[in-house]
């Protein structure tokens, strides 16, 4: 019988976590409606696949420039080649991101460590729990992420890797990171930044930096947004419309805000640890010696993390979020680590320190779905046949793990890891139920007749998912035509709160009837004129 070659079992290793990612997020992916800041991707996108302007994203008829277009144009891809625009739609993407990233950091585990550390890296990935909302959302950050970690792991390559074809893993390189800057622009630098900085001080390694693989990504990635920009700005100016500038306002904002030091420090750091947990825990015990080209590339990826964190303090984010990126660096540490203790290169201290965290993690994770089943389920279904599985697998793998029996252990926390995505998804989804505008939306539509054109202020940048389900044409007034005025007799106009109070402050007696809006703790007003 033919010996499976190592490649072999990478690839598989890569599948497998693949399609364990792809199961675990997919699950009740469509059931809840748009929430939080979803509408704001989908309604961009559900405009460019119905009008055909893929080059300037819309509220309607103003231009949104907050985010740059990358993920617009893959939403509104898939909108166009399903020919639908159901929820599910939205959120593919995201969960297939979740699904690839977890993939390619086995791939790269692999070549750099070891068929095990392929095996762990990829499906270690889905005990990263910070990153579980975002791999099922129709947000940007599953994508963005993986990006980003993949033209982290090329530079690592061309850096410190042992490839003799620098310019192969350079356009890897180009490829991710611009898409990378094209998602999110400036927001994935950090990790990027810890890769060429990090990596080069703890390696003592300067002179890869003057290669053109590893300045090009960052020239080709800036001159792709740089040329989207412009061919916005000209498109706007042919219009007569302002450049919507709050994107480079939030720029603006986030970059070295000195006051903002100390909370990042003693609040945001200390968060993204805890959400790199249990993988974060393999620092403690991390090889020293190790095969090959490995003992540069682990310390590069550690040191890439720590500089991208250090980035993010002195720019003083206090929102983790911002730190999501590096968390897939922390798989290929943490297969490092597990290749080391299967080659036998960790010593006793260690292994009994990783069996005790193993313990905990099994524990844990069967603790807090039986938590979560019978405190935290307020609709009072409660799937007896999880929690079952629940309790068996965190005892037997509490057991293994305290018998030594790791890879048993190993699979039996893997599997209670997993059964806890399934009552978190539907955690989030009874969340997101709550939140959305759903609800307001159909009461846009119960009260209004089918051919109204509603006008509205800054309620698509509010509550976007409001306007998207009411099925309703939109008006939004410009940005110079907002104060209050009367308008025409019988126009539906939908008001933030704040908006509300001020109009009908200021046009007493002009508005025929009015009726509050709910969506979760968010209020809005619809409201017709006489």
């Amino acid at each position: 019988m033919p010996t499976r070659s190592p490649r072999h079992h990478i690839l598989l290793a890569a599948l497998s976590a693949f399609a364990l990612v792809l199961i675990c997020h997919s699950w009740q992916l469509g059931t809840a409606p748009l929430s939080a800041t979803e509408g704001h991707r989908a309604l961009p996108a559900s405009l460019m696949a119905t009008t055909g302007d893929w080059l300037v994203p819309r509220f309607y008829n103003e231009a949104y420039l907050r985010k740059p277009p990358m993920h617009f144009w893959v939403l509104a891809s898939l909108s166009t080649l399903t020919d639908s625009q159901a929820e599910w739609v939205w959120r593919l993407p995201s969960v297939i991101g979740a699904a690839l990233c977890a993939a390619l950091m086995a791939l790269f585990a692999g070549r750099w460590f070891g068929r095990i550390a392929a095996w762990c890296a990829g499906l270690g990935f889905i005990g990263l729990v910070s990153l579980w909302p975002g791999s099922r959302s129709a947000d940007i950050d599953s994508l963005h992420i993986l990006a980003t970690a993949v033209g982290a792991c090329c530079l690592i390559e061309v850096g410190f890797g042992s490839t003799q074809r620098r310019w192969l893993w350079g356009i890897g390189a180009t490829l991710a990171i611009t898409c990378a800057v094209l998602l999110k622009a400036h927001a994935g630098l950090p990790l990027l930044v810890g890769v060429l900085v990090g990596g080069s001080i703890i390696n003592r390694r300067f002179r890869w930096l003057l290669h053109p693989a590893v300045w090009l990504p960052f020239v080709v990635a800036a001159g792709a947004l740089a040329a989207w920009w412009w061919q916005v700005h000209l498109a706007l100016e042919a219009e007569q419309t302002a450049t919507d500038v709050a994107g480079t306002n939030e720029v603006a904002f986030n970059v070295f805000n000195l006051a903002r030091i100390g909370t990042a420090l003693l609040k945001m750091l200390p968060q993204l640890f805890l959400f790199a947990l249990p993988l974060a825990a393999c620092v403690i015990v991390l090889p020293t010696r190790t095969d090959h080209a490995s003992p540069r590339i682990t310390k590069a990826i550690l040191a890439s993390i720590l500089v991208a964190w250090i980035i993010l303090v002195l720019n003083g984010i206090t929102n983790p979020r911002y730190g999501y990126s590096t968390m897939p660096m922390w798989c290929l540490l943490f297969g490092a680590v597990c290749q080391a203790w299967h080659d036998e290169r960790l010593s006793n201290r260690a292994q009994v320190w990783l069996r005790q965290v193993g313990t905990v993690v099994s524990a844990t994770g069967a603790l807090a779905l039986v938590l979560h089943l019978f405190l935290l389920d307020e609709g009072g279904q409660r799937p007896t046949t999880m929690l079952v599985l629940a309790c068996i697998s965190g005892s037997v793998g509490v057991a293994f793990w305290m018998n030594r029996r790791v890879r048993n252990a190993a699979i039996i926390t893997l599997v209670t890891i997993c059964l806890l995505t399934f009552p978190v998804a539907a955690m989030k989804t009874t969340e997101r139920q709550e939140s959305s505008g759903l609800r307001a939306a159909r009461t846009i539509q119960r009260l209004t007749p089918d051919n109204t054109t509603i006008t509205t202020l800054s309620l698509p940048r509010a509550k976007p998912e409001m306007l998207f389900y009411a099925q309703r044409d939109v008006h939004v007034l410009p940005r110079e035509d907002r104060t209050p005025h009367p308008l025409a007799p019988g126009t539906w106009c939908v008001f933030t709160k704040g908006e509300w109070q001020t109009w009908r402050s200021a046009l007493p007696g002009n508005f025929a009837e009015s009726i509050e809006l709910k969506a979760g703790d968010y209020t809005a007003h619809l409201a017709r004129f006489r």
